[in-house]
C-alpha cells in the first residue's frame, strides 16, 4: 500500500488496540445492515465514514445462498463487473502496523 495513501480501508479486527475499539465478547448474534450502491462508496454513519457493500468473493461467500444467487444474477445484468473498491483495503496485520504507529505518536 503506500505510504501516501490517505484513505483506506482496515478492518475492524486490526483496529482493536486503538482507543475506543474493543471486541463485543458475549454476544450470541451479530446483525449487519449493509447498502448495496451501483458502486462501492463511502457512507457515513452514526457520523463515521463506513464502507457500503462491496460483493466480492469474500462477502458473497459470507451470505446465504438466497441472497448470494441473487446479487450474482443482478451483477450478471450490470455486465458481471462491479468495479473497484472505493479505497484501497488494508490487511489486519497492516492495520495493525498503523496502530503501533498512531499510539507511539500520543502525547504522553
Amino acid at each position: 500500500m503506500p505510504a501516501t495513501q490517505r484513505e483506506v480501508f482496515a478492518p475492524a479486527k486490526g483496529l482493536v488496540d486503538l482507543a475506543g475499539v474493543r471486541i463485543c465478547k458475549g454476544k450470541r448474534h451479530v446483525v449487519y445492515h449493509a447498502l448495496l450502491w451501483d458502486r462501492h462508496s463511502v457512507v457515513f454513519a452514526n457520523g463515521a465514514p463506513v464502507e457500503s457493500f462491496f460483493p466480492g468473493k469474500a462477502a458473497l461467500e459470507f451470505i446465504g445462498n438466497r441472497l448470494r444467487y441473487e446479487l450474482t444474477n443482478a451483477l450478471k445484468s450490470l455486465g458481471g463487473d462491479y468495479g473497484p473498491m472505493a479505497r484501497p483495503c488494508m490487511t489486519s496485520r497492516q492495520a495493525q502496523e498503523l496502530c503501533q504507529v498512531l499510539n507511539a505518536q500520543k502525547p504522553k
